[in-house]
């Protein structure tokens, strides 16, 4: 017997991160926003292919970079 379990919305991206002007930030790879911190980018990447669209309470820590 062949089981296979598949993960819906696996998709195996992860954040990107990015070094500029000697800081390290982390990009969501799903919508592209940059954060500070890794653990954010990983929530927002969550959310974003989870429910397919941004959340506010994880985007308002997004930073731009120049």
């Amino acid at each position: 017997m062949l089981i296979i379990i598949v993960q819906r919305g696996c998709v195996n991206k992860m954040v990107k991160q990015e070094t500029k002007n000697d800081k390290t930030y982390f990009m969501c790879e799903e919508c592209n926003m940059y954060y500070k911190t890794k653990d954010l980018a990983e929530k927002c990447e969550s959310h974003c292919r989870d429910k397919h669209a941004c959340d506010t309470e994880i985007t308002k820590y997004a930073v731009q970079l120049d």
